[in-house]
């Protein structure tokens, strides 16, 4: 659902009707997961994306290996600084949607899809989605829960698979991460060090009596 709110009078705002064009039902089939996630693709053309999306049900079919028509295209919307946001549902039988989820979550295959995108940018489907400076990558936003299942009994709620625990940080992995920053910790106490050493000493003297001797 989207509102928007917009301004009728100096310090006087209001909210619009809200727009349900684009809610989706939040119960699948019997033995079918709903994934619901949004594709955020800077460097883009929302206009080219608005006149044929195809090319998003094309790139997760060919990183995931799932069939198209499980996968479909809903709100297109053109975001600031060329950025575009893809709403996309995939419907896959339970454990097949559980597997699909846990692979989208990894950056690799997010890559993957961008990389389709901008390989058939302008040869092979030439979807002309992306500009000079699209990125090789898609940002993946999920939509509420992760991944939507009907319950044992189809009076409860949807049951939602747990977000998988972070990937555990290894030495090698924190100080690729942390490598600028430790760099720029050891600069400023090479600094110190100099500067340490390099310190004149003060001279101290003695400071003399303002008293005059008095005379014997």
């Amino acid at each position: 659902m989207t509102r928007y709110c917009h301004e009728v009078s100096e310090n006087v705002t209001q909210w619009d009707d809200p727009v349900t064009t684009y809610c989706l039902d939040l119960v699948p089939a019997a033995g079918l997961a709903n994934i619901d996630f949004v594709f955020n693709v800077s460097g883009s053309r929302t206009r080219f994306i608005e006149y044929n999306s195809h090319g998003f049900p094309n790139g997760i079919r060919e990183a995931y290996d799932v069939k198209k028509t499980t996968v479909s295209v809903h709100r297109i919307t053109e975001e600031p600084n060329w950025f575009s946001t893809v709403q996309i549902r995939v419907t896959l039988p339970k454990e097949e949607g559980i597997a699909f989820y846990k692979a989208i979550s990894s950056i690799e295959n997010a890559r993957a899809v961008a990389e389709h995108l901008q390989r058939n940018n302008n040869i092979g489907f030439r979807y002309q989605y992306l500009t000079l400076n699209g990125e090789k990558h898609c940002d993946i936003f999920f939509v509420g829960e992760r991944v939507l299942t009907l319950g044992p009994d189809p009076t409860e709620a949807p049951t939602v698979l747990p977000t998988p625990e972070p990937e555990e940080m290894t030495f090698a992995k924190y100080l690729k991460e942390h490598l600028l920053w430790i760099v720029i910790c050891v600069v400023e106490l090479i600094v110190i060090i100099v500067a340490f050493a390099t310190r004149k000493p003060v001279q101290k003297t003695e400071e003399k009596s303002s008293l005059a001797t008095p005379f014997v």
